[in-house]
């Protein structure tokens, strides 16, 4: 308990040390209070005017918490589990990194379905994920400390997880995962994205209350869902939106982005340019964008944006001789072409009595027959009845 304490008073230390004496005098106001306390300490065990202490896993220092390297290399040598019990020593020391791997939850899944499992069967997906886990330790991400503002929380659903990230000024604060059980993976879309909301803004409540933060999903439905009254959402939604009620954030809808998309990227704080999007890098929400001067950044989401005359579809459509804007064979089933905007027909005026007229001139600009992703060909119709 009281070792406890001094790492509280520690951090606290690293944090606000103004001068070269002060820790003395911490120190000696601790050791004080401790005898007013009669508190005994073991002077092996103590720790003095020491940069860092490792403390249930985890380093702490005034740079922030990283993970311990002998539990990390631990588990960098960990053979193959090969029963039940070796399976969940695996998965208890797994517990302690993930603050420091994103989507955790997600790529232990397989594993921990096994342990459920009343027969030891290792199989092919097993390995996958096993190997995938340990990709992951050999690139694990160490957080910094927080700050006051700025704070943005990235959450994302999956079908059996949810995860959520903070980040403060590009900065990784910490990760955090969770599998959902069976009846919360029979949830809408709508409703695991939502619930990733709450469990994002719960796992991380001393750093979002009472502060104003940005909540960033790729969901449009949800920024209309915050924002609409409560009383039009059905109950389950209704409860969720209870839980986040205390706090002020806002909802921000940013779209994932695919391999070869043109997008606007704004380098270094600069303008914004014309990029490419090379591939998505391992880091949460961000892209390794090329731009036009062949170099290659990586950029989080928030500083890219979709290409306002994005002309990477024109590859993928072309006009028969009727005017009707076709799907090419070597095109993605569920792209799809929109009919190129025309004037809209003038109507003359006539006498009293008689049917309004379109001129021939505007009659032979009606838009072309345009198909759709599911394979239906929309024609405009052959007269306007004004």
């Amino acid at each position: 308990m009281f070792r406890w304490m001094i790492v509280s008073f520690y951090v606290k230390y690293s944090l606000k040390r103004k001068s070269e004496t002060e820790p003395d005098v911490n120190t000696r106001a601790a050791l004080t209070r401790a005898r007013e306390r009669t508190v005994k300490l073991n002077k092996a065990k103590c720790i003095l005017k020491s940069e860092s202490i490792t403390y249930f896993g985890h380093v702490i220092s005034k740079d922030g918490i990283h993970p311990d390297p002998n539990k990390v290399n631990a588990l960098k040598e960990m053979p193959r589990p090969r029963n039940r019990e070796e399976l969940q020593t695996l998965l208890g020391m797994l517990n302690y990194l993930s603050r420091y791997i994103p989507n955790l939850s997600s790529q232990n899944e397989p594993l921990r379905t096994l342990s459920k499992q009343h027969k030891f069967v290792w199989e092919e997906v097993h390995d996958n994920a096993f190997d995938t886990i340990k990709i992951s330790i050999f690139s694990i991400i160490s957080p910094c400390n927080p700050s006051v503002g700025n704070l943005e929380l990235q959450v994302d659903a999956s079908k059996s997880g949810l995860g959520a990230v903070l980040i403060q000024n590009e900065n990784i604060i910490s990760f955090s995962s969770r599998s959902l059980n069976t009846t919360e993976q029979k949830y809408s879309q709508i409703e695991k994205k939502l619930y990733a909301i709450v469990f994002g803004i719960c796992h991380f409540h001393q750093y979002l209350y009472d502060h104003s933060f940005v909540v960033v999903t790729d969901h449009k439905p949800l920024e209309t869902l915050i924002n609409r009254p409560m009383q039009k959402s059905s109950p389950r939604l209704q409860r969720m939106l209870l839980q986040i009620q205390p706090y002020d954030l806002t909802v921000i809808f940013r779209p994932e982005l695919k391999q070869g998309q043109s997008v606007e990227a704004q380098i270094q704080g600069k303008s914004w340019e014309p990029a490419v999007v090379l591939h998505k890098h391992e880091l949460p929400r961000s892209y390794v964008v090329q731009t036009q001067e062949m170099k290659a950044y990586r950029q989080n989401r928030k500083y890219l944006r979709m290409s306002p005359d994005d002309t990477d579809l024109e590859q993928y459509q072309h006009t028969n001789s009727n005017g009707v804007l076709q799907l090419s064979s070597t095109s993605s089933p569920n792209a799809f072409s929109t009919p190129s905007k025309t004037p809209s027909p003038t109507v003359l005026i006539q006498a009293p009595g008689s049917s309004p007229k379109v001129s021939s001139q505007i009659q032979d600009e009606v838009p072309p027959a345009a198909m759709t992703r599911l394979g239906r060909i929309i024609k405009p119709p052959k007269r306007l009845n004004l």
